[in-house]
C-alpha cells in the first residue's frame, strides 16, 4: 500500500508520535504505542527513521567512551559499544542480514530462497555474513576510537554512520515492489517518494552537522551506491525487497559508511 494521505511527510503534531512509532519498531526501548501511534504505520513515519540513527549512535558513543574510560584498548571497547547497539536494536538488522545472505546463497528460486528467509535458523552464509560484519564494525569503529581522543567526534561518527544506513532505507521500500504480500515489510506498508526523499535528506543533515557537508555528501553518496546495490541484488533475486532486505541494507550502508568515514578522515 502507498501511503500519501499527508501533503508533508511528518505533520508538526505527529513527530512524537511518529519517532516513537519507529523508536518502537526499530529498537528494544520500553516504549508503547498509544493512540496517536497505534494506527499509523511505519511507512506514514519513515521521514524521522533517521533520529533512530541518532540515538543509536550516540548510545553507542557512551558505551564506547565509557569502556575506554574504564582503561580498554580500541578494539574490546569497539567490540562492547557494537554489542550494546545490537541489544539496543534486538539484532534486527544483523538477523535480516543473515536471512538474506542464507536465501540468497542457499536457494535456487524465488520460493526457496523466500522459504530460506523464513527459516528461523541460520545457516553457515548467515553466520559468515554477521561475522564478517562483527569484524568490520568492531576493527572499523575501534580505528575511529584509536585517531581520535574527542567523545564528541566519535559520537558525530557514529551518528552520522547510523543516520545514513537508517535513512536511507524508505527509498527501497519506495522503489521496490514487495517480495510477498506478508511479513514485517508488509506490515509496514510502503511510503511515497515524499517520505523517502525526506528521510534522505534528514540523514543528510544530520550526517553534514556532524562530518561537516562535503565530507557528509561523499559518505552519503558512497552510502546510496551501497544500498543501490542491495536493492537490484534483491530484485534479481526475489523480484523486490523484505523485512530482512532492508535489515541487510541498513548493514551494509552502516559498514560502508563507517569505511568511507575512516579513509576520508
Amino acid at each position: 500500500m502507498n501511503e500519501e494521505h499527508h501533503t508533508t511527510p511528518t505533520s508538526t503534531g505527529l513527530l512524537w508520535p511518529d519517532l516513537k512509532l519507529c523508536l518502537v519498531f526499530m529498537t528494544r526501548l520500553p516504549l508503547r504505542l498509544d493512540a496517536r501511534t497505534q494506527h499509523r504505520s511505519l511507512a506514514q513515519a519513515c521521514a524521522l527513521l533517521p533520529l533512530v540513527g541518532v540515538v543509536v549512535g550516540v548510545f553507542g558513543a557512551l558505551v564506547l567512551s565509557l569502556a575506554q574510560a574504564v582503561g580498554l584498548p580500541a578494539i574490546p571497547a569497539a567490540a562492547i559499544s557494537v554489542t550494546a547497539t545490537i541489544l539496543l536494536t534486538g539484532a534486527l538488522h544483523e538477523d535480516g542480514l543473515a536471512d538474506v545472505a542464507d536465501g540468497f546463497g542457499g536457494g535456487l528460486d524465488k520460493a526457496r530462497k523466500l522459504e530460506i528467509m523464513r527459516d528461523s535458523r541460520i545457516g553457515s552464509y548467515g553466520v559468515i555474513a554477521i561475522g564478517l560484519s562483527l569484524i568490520l564494525r568492531v576493527t572499523l569503529i575501534a580505528e575511529v576510537a584509536f585517531r581520535f581522543e574527542s567523545f564528541w567526534v566519535i559520537a558525530g561518527i557514529l551518528v552520522a554512520m547510523h543516520a545514513i544506513a537508517r535513512g536511507l532505507l524508505p527509498a527501497i521500500m519506495a522503489t521496490l515492489p514487495l517480495a510477498r504480500g506478508d511479513g514485517l515489510a508488509a506490515a509496514a506498508e510502503r511510503p511515497g517518494g515524499q517520505r523517502a526523499g525526506a528521510a534522505a535528506a534528514l540523514c543528510l543533515l544530520i550526517a553534514a552537522l556532524c562530518l561537516g557537508p562535503l565530507t557528509a555528501l561523499a559518505i552519503f553518496t558512497v552510502a546510496v551506491l551501497a544500498v543501490v546495490m542491495v536493492a537490484w541484488l534483491a530484485r534479481r533475486q526475489i523480484g523486490g525487497y523484505t523485512g530482512d532486505v532492508l535489515g541487510a541494507a541498513e548493514q551494509v550502508a552502516e559498514i560502508t559508511a563507517l569505511a568511507a568515514i575512516t579513509v576520508i578522515l
